[in-house]
C-alpha cells in the first residue's frame, strides 16, 4: 500500500478560520469539517512544485477519463457511476434524470433509454434517494454514503485489475 503525502495549504487554513468564525460554540468542529472538506477535493489532483510553492493542477477529471476507467456495462452501473461523478467532480449536491443523460453523453457512454427507471432501480438497492427539492415536474436524486461506498469500492476493483493486467503484459514479455 503505497503512502500518500497531502499538504495543508496556509489559504486552506485561513478559509476555515474564516468560516468557523461564524459559527460560535462549534468553531472548532467546524474548521475541521471545513478544512477536511478542502483536502478531500484535492485527492487525486496532482501536485507540482515550483522551489518550495506547491501548485496543484488545474486540469479536472473529464468524464471521458472518468467512464474510460470505469467501463460500465448495466444501466443501473451507468447511472450509478454518472451520478458520482457529478457529485465528485461536478460538485453537484444533487441532480435529475437529465443531467445524467448529459453526464454520460459526455463521457461518450450510451445512456439508458430509461433513466428513470435506472435511477430508481439504484434506489431500491439503496444506493441513491429522491429529494425533497421539487425542479418543475423533474424529480431530484442523490447518491446515499452506501451508493458512494458501492461506487468506491468498483473504481478500486477496477484498478487493481488494471494493474495486475499490466504486471502480466509485462511478465509476458
Amino acid at each position: 500500500m503505497k503512502n500518500h503525502e497531502m499538504s495543508v495549504h496556509k489559504d486552506d487554513i485561513e478559509l476555515a478560520e474564516q468560516i468557523s468564525r461564524d459559527h460560535p460554540g462549534y468553531q472548532g468542529q467546524v474548521f475541521t469539517a471545513v478544512l477536511t472538506a478542502l483536502l478531500i477535493s484535492r485527492v487525486g489532483q496532482k501536485d507540482t512544485r515550483i522551489g518550495s510553492v506547491v501548485r496543484h493542477s488545474p486540469k479536472p477529471i473529464a468524464a471521458t477519463e472518468f467512464f474510460a476507467k470505469l467501463r460500465p456495462s448495466h444501466d443501473v452501473d451507468k447511472v450509478l457511476g454518472a451520478a458520482y461523478f457529478l457529485e465528485t467532480y461536478g460538485h453537484a449536491s444533487d441532480f435529475t434524470a437529465d443531467e445524467i443523460k448529459k453526464c454520460l453523453l459526455q463521457g461518450k457512454v450510451k445512456p439508458p433509454s430509461n433513466v428513470s427507471l435506472a435511477l430508481l432501480r439504484n434506489a431500491q438497492k439503496g444506493l441513491m434517494t429522491q429529494t425533497e427539492k421539487d425542479e418543475g415536474r423533474k424529480k431530484s436524486w442523490l447518491l446515499t454514503q452506501t451508493g458512494v461506498a458501492a461506487l468506491e469500492e468498483t473504481l478500486q476493483f477496477v484498478a487493481r485489475n488494471q494493474k495486475q493486467t499490466e504486471k502480466r503484459q509485462k511478465e509476458k514479455k
